[in-house]
């Protein structure tokens, strides 16, 4: 009996091989974010059609603090996969920001990109914030030590030549956040994310209305940072909120999808292909990925293709699609 065990595990084990990859048998592990925005989300469509195509629980999510966290767990081998915003992407690779310490880091491989995100800055009514130099003297929260979003806030409000000494500065987490903006502790908050987003939905059930602030008046920004874009924000996402416009001028980046050098091709090429070959279904997972197109999904990179994935996109032919300008920053 005990031989019989023996030989179904050997058994089980060469066949995990084979499917994922010689020398991988540990789950993937997929670093998103905290619960409350849309990277766990889209770390769990990721999940779900991974799992569901290789008929194993082969793919987990984990729950982090974000892009710099993420980035920081891929570098020493804590998860495989990881959702960052292309600037924090762009800085680990070229080390700088956080990372101007550690140096570069070259070991990071892209996957592909997928939907962009927004640098949203939601005001209560009553404070009377209509543009970025208006958050002077106010009550703003700009994200937590080492988010993406506290970054964004910070880059653009210095482009907008926002005297930051002279704002009531805080450092919450989203979660908390939102409820002291709700509870009038807040006068305005940055959340950088995809629309649409339950956190701004909520917003503006605050006393006396919310509305989402444009961001206008930083063309120099695109200038120095090349990985953000403008972009508008649909406010038909957002009914209920008091902007007049149906679209407000912002600022975009893309969400990126990395890993490492160490994670084998046959891995990368497997997930790569599941999620291109099941499109649809992966587009139907959430709304934020509803609109993604095949071919703007090689946009907003820094870290040269894996192998794995590099092999899908000219076997599929989609590698002659992509626009090698667009595609990667770092070249």
């Amino acid at each position: 009996m005990t031989k019989i065990l023996l030989l179904i595990g050997l058994l089980v084990s060469l066949f995990a091989c084979a499917n994922y990859g010689i020398g991988f048998n540990e789950t993937l592990k997929i670093g998103t974010a905290s619960f409350s925005g849309a990277y766990y989300p889209t770390g769990g469509a990721l999940a779900k059609i991974i799992n569901e195509h290789t008929n194993e629980d082969f793919s987990k999510v984990v729950s982090t603090g974000g892009s710099a966290d993420n980035i920081n767990r891929l570098i020493r081998g804590k998860i495989h996969l990881a959702l960052v915003q292309a600037d924090r992407h762009y800085e680990a690779w070229y080390g700088q920001g956080e990372w101007t310490e550690l140096g570069p880091q070259k070991k990071l491989r892209s996957l592909f990109s997928l939907y962009p995100q927004t640098i949203n800055l939601v005001a209560t009514r009553v404070s009377g914030i209509s543009s970025l130099k208006d958050l002077e003297g106010r009550r703003v929260n700009i994200g937590s030590k080492g988010s993406g979003e506290r970054a964004n806030a910070v880059d653009v409000m210095k482009a907008a030549n926002v005297d930051l000494k002279k704002v009531k500065v805080s450092e919450y987490p989203i979660s908390l956040a939102s409820r002291y903006f709700l509870e009038g502790k807040l006068d305005a908050f940055f959340y950088t994310i995809g629309h649409p987003s339950l956190v701004i939905s909520e917003a503006s059930n605050v006393q006396g209305g919310a509305f989402i602030v444009p961001i206008q008046g930083v063309d120099s920004f695109f200038v120095k940072y090349p990985y953000y874009q403008s972009t508008l924000v649909p406010m038909n996402r957002y009914a209920s909120m008091v902007n007049s416009k149906e679209r407000v001028e912002s600022i975009g980046i893309q969400t990126t999808l990395l890993t490492t050098e160490d994670v084998p091709e046959g891995i990368i090429y497997k997930v790569v292909k599941h999620i291109f070959e099941n499109f649809d279904e992966f587009k139907s997972q959430h709304a934020v990925l509803k609109d993604l197109s095949k071919r703007e999904m090689l946009q907003g990179l820094t870290a040269p293709l894996h192998p794995g994935a590099e092999r899908y996109f000219r076997e599929s032919g989609l590698l002659d699609e992509f626009d090698p300008v667009k595609r990667i920053f770092g070249k």
